[in-house]
């Protein structure tokens, strides 16, 4: 106590207790730590054995809804080689360690060799700990959307996961190996000469291994790039769905209603995608999705972009919105538009609807139909006269689609189109065949707009509880 209360100066015996005071303080601390490392290891520890376990492949927990919007934007190959190279040439070896210039060399050799590995693979681990590590993970529409999208690629989302770990692998061994061989001091590394060339031979034999395999990396940072610009969807929010066959004036429909901003343009599947729009009923934020177009035509025929269509119906809480063209300018006639009514009708029989003709400012399309009522009675005899083109016994989007795996679904809507084990009954056509609800819109005019959006508002806030 008197010593603690004295005032020091600079001499020695004020030195000599405050480095055993640190010394005590020190043992206590590692004392503990050591008390305590089995239970709680450090996280330099945790690193170190993340770095060393070759079989702990990337994070597996739960991946929230949206979480495409979080992947990360991967750097481009040459860049993080550079990287890479210019921190591996600044490590330096503790010459106070090394009795002699060729021990030195060898030690530099093996460092800088261990530093250009860790620095090529770590941002690769990195990325993919940011990735789910299954699309299980992901909520079903987003699971499809993810399918889909990568359909054209010919490559799957696993896939290219696998090859990006199988390349860090790689990349790891070869680097591990290449400081092993300096490390023994082979024969023909002796010296510091040789401890050079063994620099020189493990670093070419890294970047060799490195270039070969980046195109891994590289399709990597394509997937993650596609899927970023996916449509953000919120599961908790109703959703109106524009369906109907391609270029049948969908897209217009969407500008006017809501804040989407589709591509409008006049040729078929101008639409190659969701695009999210929003509309507010009584205050509360409700999706307008415009969705690509449908053709008449059996399961296996259709492309990715029909599909996308039947993914967002079925996982999505929607309601629909149908869109016919009476003029018939979409390409498809409309035999072929009822078609493709009557088919959703039948998968879809619980979803909220609304039945539309588009274009109604053309005098072509007064022609037929000069008043709504006239375009429902028209719509529905229309609708029970044409046969199916598709067949309701098999899932559109394919046996593969498990769903048993998914979460609670608070909000997912329904998990599937129906599929009949028989032909249709005369109940269900005839469901099928009624119009509840026919409109005659205009984009170009605003006729039937506002008539539609309060259409949409009072199917929101009667059947709000259909599409959860």
């Amino acid at each position: 106590a008197a010593l603690v209360a004295r005032p020091w100066g600079g001499g020695a015996l004020a030195r000599r207790w405050c480095y055993y005071g640190a010394l005590c303080r020190s043992s206590a601390s590692t004392t503990k730590r050591c008390a305590t490392s089995e239970a709680e290891p450090t996280p330099r520890a945790r690193h170190l054995d993340e770095e060393n376990n070759d079989n702990a492949k990337w994070s597996t927990s739960s991946h929230e809804r949206g979480a495409l919007q979080h992947l990360p934007a991967i750097g481009v190959p040459d860049e993080l080689l550079r990287s890479a190279q210019k921190k591996a040439n600044k490590v330096r070896a503790n010459r106070q360690k090394h009795t002699n210039a060729a021990s030195l060399a060898r030690a530099r050799a093996v460092l800088q060799l261990e530093t250009y590995r860790q620095a090529l693979t770590t941002p690769i681990t990195g990325y993919l700990r940011l990735f789910p590590k299954s699309l299980t993970q992901l909520h079903p529409f987003e699971r499809k959307l993810v399918q889909l999208t990568l359909l054209e690629s010919g490559r799957t989302y696993e896939a290219i996961l696998a090859d990006v770990l199988k390349f860090r692998r790689r990349v790891s061994s070869v680097g591990k190996g290449a400081a092993a061989r300096v490390n023994k001091g082979l024969a023909e590394y002796k010296g510091v000469k040789g401890a050079m060339r063994a620099l020189e031979e493990g670093e070419k034999e890294l970047t060799a291994v490195y270039m070969n395999g980046c195109y891994a990396l590289d399709e990597l940072r394509v997937m993650s790039k596609t899927l970023r610009r996916l449509p953000v969807v919120d599961f908790d929010v109703p959703t109106v769905a524009l369906a109907g066959a391609p270029n049948t004036g969908k897209s217009s429909i969407v500008r006017a209603l809501s804040s989407g901003t589709p591509e409008v343009n006049a040729y078929p599947f101008t639409t190659k995608g969701v695009v999210m729009g929003h509309v507010f009923v009584d205050s509360k934020r409700h999706q307008v999705t415009d969705t690509p177009g449908i053709l008449p035509r059996a399961n296996h025929e259709r492309n990715a972009m029909e599909l996308l269509t039947f993914a967002a119906l079925a996982h999505m809480p929607t309601a629909v919105v149908f869109v016919t063209d009476l003029t018939e300018e979409c390409g498809c006639s409309l035999e072929e538009q009822a078609a493709v009514r009557k088919e959703l009708r039948l998968r879809f029989p619980n979803k909220p609807w609304i039945d539309v003709a588009s274009k109604a400012d053309r005098v072509d399309a007064k022609a037929w139909c000069e008043s709504d009522e006239e375009f429902g009675n028209f719509l529905r005899d229309l609708t029970h006269e044409v046969p199916l083109r598709a067949s309701l016994h098999e899932n559109p989007l394919g046996d593969d689609d498990d769903d048993d795996d998914d979460d609670d679904g608070e909000g997912e809507g329904e998990d599937e189109a129906t599929l009949l084990t028989e032909d249709p009954s005369s109940e269900l056509l005839e469901a099928a065949a009624s119009v509840p609800k026919p409109i005659r819109v205009s984009a170009v005019t605003g006729d039937g707009v506002d008539t539609l959006l309060e259409a949409i508002t009072e199917l929101l806030r009667d059947r709000r509880q259909h599409l959860f």
